[in-house]
């Protein structure tokens, strides 16, 4: 799935927020529209109603959502994603994986992955893998930082990461998991997953092919078709 132009995570709230106020608003009107026949609420009150009411479109009438949304609260909410999910990262991702013209499923498939192997955090270390997949240290963790250093991105995992760039690297290691030695080796897994239709079935084609394992399975298929469901949404 193509898009012309990319849209800001805030943007992209946003739009989320003034449709959910629009579906709020015609409902409403329905409401008044339905009972105004067996109530004191006239035709001529409905319209007034209707114009007296407006749906906010720029930044300033939306800001008390924006606070609301910036950590993604409400939009996690509606579509029945874990509390500490980086919408942020997710977009991102996403996006870039778009870019690289994977349809909205196989990407999310991907991405899904992601989050159950390190909620995004390209620093994430369970004492024997690191990254956003989760590398072993000894073999595909070496040759993912090899990719890393050259292109000169955080690749030390023994150096903290700075905070202001967590998207930046994050981005890196999902490039060099595409077109690193070891994006090669399994470049058979990603063109399966940058054609798939499905976005539970990228996530399970990923897992078992370049995870190896069916850890957290039912979860990974689940957030893939959240996460696809957001995203063709905008």
């Amino acid at each position: 799935m193509k898009r012309k132009k990319k849209l800001s995570t805030k943007r992209k709230i946003q739009i989320i927020v003034i449709a959910d106020f629009a579906i709020v608003f015609t409902s409403i009107l329905l409401v008044l529209m339905l009972t105004s026949k067996n109530s004191s609420v006239s035709a001529t009150n409905v319209e007034k109603a209707a114009t007296s009411i407006s749906i906010p479109t720029d930044e300033t009438q939306v800001m008390s959502e924006i606070e609301k949304l910036s950590s993604g609260e409400n939009l996690i909410a509606k579509y029945a994603l874990p509390v500490d999910f980086n919408l942020d990262l997710m977009f991102a991702g996403m996006d870039f994986l778009d870019s690289m013209d994977f349809t909205a499923e196989g990407a999310a498939g991907i991405i899904a992955n992601a989050y159950v192997d390190s909620k995004f955090y390209p620093d994430a270390d369970s004492g024997k893998s690191y990254g956003i997949f989760q590398w072993d240290y000894d073999n595909r963790w070496y040759v993912i930082s090899k990719y890393l250093k050259e292109h000169n991105s955080h690749y030390d995992r023994l150096e903290p990461i700075d905070a202001t760039k967590i998207k930046d690297i994050f981005l890196s290691q999902l490039s060099a998991t595409l077109f690193s030695e070891d994006g090669k080796y399994y470049s058979d897994v990603i063109y399966h997953c940058k054609y798939s239709d499905s976005a539970s079935e990228a996530a399970d084609y990923w897992m078992i092919h370049y995870k190896f394992s069916n850890y957290k399975e039912k979860e990974r298929r689940d957030i893939a078709e959240k996460i696809c469901k957001l995203y063709l949404s905008l």
